[in-house]
Parts: C-alpha cells; structure tokens; sequence
C-alpha cells in the first residue's frame, strides 16, 4: 500500500522504499516530498523503481531478484554528496547512469542463498583453524586446485563487496563493472598469504579440515557445513543500481 493510503498518481512511475531493520521514516517524508505517494512494506518491490536504505536493503533486493532501477541510500554504493532528492528525480525521469552489479547464489548441502557483497566460510569453533581449497570453472579439478590453504575462514567477495569485509582481511579491490571476485583467506595460517581474483561464472570453495564451518551469504546464516562439503558460487543475474552523474568509466552502465 501506499503511505496516504492512495495508489500512486498519474503517470509518473511508482516508487517503493525498502528498508529492512532500520526507522527510515525520515527518507520515506524525503522520497514522499518528490514523488507523492510511496510503497512501503512488502508492496516496494511491486513498484516501478525502489529507494534501497542500507546495504541489508540492497541485499534483500538482490535476493529477491528483483530487475527494476535502485537507488542506493546510506548503503556502500551511495554516490558521495549527491542529495536524496536528486537521485529520486533521476530515477524518475530514467536518466543518468545505471550500474549492473553481479548477484551470486550461493548453493550449500544445507541450504541455498543469494550474495549481493561476499560469502564467508568460517571455522564454527572459535580460536580453531580449518583448511580450504579453491577451484573456478575453468580449472575445476579436485585434485589440483587453484589454491588451497589453512586459516579462520575464507569469503569470496563481489565488485560490489570488495571494500568491505575482504578489504579488511587485505584483499584487493574488484573494479565495479568486472565479472570478478575475490577469495581472501581470514587469519591465514600463513607469513605471507595469497589472495586471488577469479572469474564468477562459477567457483567452488571446499572444507577440507575436521572442523565443521559456517556459512554466511551477505552476513545472514545460511548453516553449517562439515569437512569435505563443497560449496558452489554461481554468477545468477544482476542487480540495477541507479548512480550519478559523470561516473563513466568506473563501471559497466547504462543510461536508462
């Protein structure tokens, strides 16, 4: 439902904001101030484009497959110092840049997820180390790997993900626009640890020490896996995320 209470005005598209585990009342009045009437709720994802707050917004988006424009706020794909309401009258107008941000499922023994930012395996036990290897589509071979090693845990970071979590462990930055992640170790049991960028198509990661690890996509729970578990990351759509101006060059777009 709309926030008035009334179906969204004339001919200008509908506007949904989603902000999942966050008081957003003050961007709903912002967005409300541009566009009329909003769609809140489980009703956001029904409107023609969405106002995401928070990157657990821009997750749940992602998971939901959602294909329609996103506008970004207070998330980690925010354009520096443009204003919420010049965003919202570019995303009306279908104007300015629209950037494609890879989406991977994520497929476990013991359930399935969506990652918009990066997928983490961690050993389950505090303070105990496990081993993992790392194989991609074009070198898959359980016998010969494209990295293996022991350590804490391991995340596989998108383009969009890259500057967080992986960043800290000491990864590299993946440039927005590639079909590119990248596997850094956490707590390497190493002096001088690897990191590796690899292709999205397809990348496995197994658990290959006795000690059972969890698995988080985007930081929800997706379970707990025991040695031997292979788990698989698979490129499965994109999400369309609404930049500013003059950010040609930084990343595959589009003008929409």
């Amino acid at each position: 439902m709309t926030t008035s209470g009334r179906e969204p005005e004339g001919d200008r598209p509908s506007v949904g904001v989603v902000a999942p585990g966050r008081e957003a009342g003050g961007v709903v009045d912002r967005v409300r101030d541009v566009v009329g009437d909003v769609l809140t709720g489980p009703a956001a994802i029904d409107a023609e484009a969405v106002v995401a707050v928070g990157d657990a917004a821009l997750a749940e988006l992602a998971a939901a497959g959602v294909s329609i424009p996103v506008l970004p706020v207070e998330t980690r794909l925010d354009s520096p110092g443009d204003p919420l309401e010049t965003g919202v009258e570019r995303l009306l107008a279908g104007t300015g840049d629209l950037r494609e941000y890879p989406v991977l499922r994520v497929e476990t023994p013991v359930g399935d997820g969506y990652a918009l930012f990066e997928v983490a395996l961690v050993a389950d036990e505090p303070a105990t180390i496990s081993g993992f290897s790392v194989a991609t589509a074009a070198g898959a071979d359980d016998a010969d790997p494209l990295a293996r090693f022991r350590a804490d845990g391991v995340t596989v970071a998108t383009p969009a993900g890259s500057r967080g979590y992986a960043r800290a462990a000491g990864g590299p930055v993946v440039a927005a626009g590639t079909d590119a992640a990248a596997v850094v170790p956490v707590a390497p049991f190493s002096t001088d640890p690897d990191h590796w960028v690899v292709p999205l198509s397809a990348v496995s990661v197994t658990v290959e020490r006795e000690v059972d690890v969890a698995v988080t996509a985007d930081g929800r729970p997706l379970g707990t896996v025991p040695p031997g578990t292979e788990v698989d990351l698979v490129r499965d759509g994109v999400l369309r995320v609404v930049a500013s101006g003059g950010t040609a060059g930084t990343g595959k777009s589009e003008t929409f």
